[in-house]
């Protein structure tokens, strides 16, 4: 018996996904942080290129959906 039964299994992996470079995000604890001192307009825009990098359009257009809206409800808010 020369091979030993408790070695790891020996495999040729065609796709190495550790070559693969990750996305870059914003942490979203970080992006809801930055809110604070700025305006929820920023983290919302912030949230926006982590969805898209992400793959999920869906979210990120929910993002800039929200981003225009609270612009606007600022914006309408502060005429009066």
């Amino acid at each position: 018996m020369s091979s030993n039964p408790y070695a790891a299994p020996k495999a040729r992996v065609e796709d190495d996904r550790r070559a693969a470079a990750a996305a870059p995000i914003w942490n979203p604890s970080a992006a809801a942080s930055w809110s604070l001192p700025f305006s929820p307009i920023f983290g919302a825009y912030l949230h926006m290129p982590n969805w898209r990098a992400l793959g999920d359009e869906q979210k990120a257009a929910t993002a800039r959906t929200s981003s225009a809206r609270i612009t606007r409800a600022s914006a309408g808010a502060s005429r009066y």
